[in-house]
């Protein structure tokens, strides 16, 4: 039997092939592709290794960006710590200026009930020498 064309499958031949079997004979398809959908088997092979190379890139691709965002998020944190301890280092440096200051000094001498020393004029005792004695 001669292989027909059937309507938008026009490039691929379908034709009846006649089988026999033991209790009858039945009817079935049978399709073969034409010459255009052929692929040898490098052709194929080159068809499977473009696929695979762009599986891979994008991979490679989805990886990297997913790479930057977490240290993106990372460096975040990071800038947000950072701020937080010139915040905290800022009042550090106040209260230090603020224990320094001569009024406070005072005020603290007032609680303790210091008193100011009076000066007498100076009193030299005498000088060591380069070496220490016991």
């Amino acid at each position: 039997m001669h292989p027909k064309k059937i309507g938008r499958f026009s490039n691929i031949k379908i034709q009846f092939i006649m089988r026999a079997s033991g209790a009858g004979s039945r009817l079935r398809w049978k399709s073969h592709p034409s010459l255009q959908q052929t692929r040898s088997g490098k052709s194929h092979f080159l068809f499977l290794l473009v696929v695979a190379f762009f599986f891979v890139t994008g991979g490679m691709y989805i990886f990297a960006v997913n790479e930057r965002a977490v240290y993106g998020y990372d460096i975040r944190g990071i800038e947000k710590e950072l701020a937080k301890l010139k915040k905290e280092n800022a009042q550090l440096r106040l209260q230090e200026a603020a224990g320094r200051s001569l009024s406070r000094v005072e005020a603290g001498s007032m609680q303790l009930r210091m008193e100011k020393a009076v000066p007498q004029g100076e009193l030299v005792i005498g000088r060591l020498g380069p070496v220490a004695f016991r």
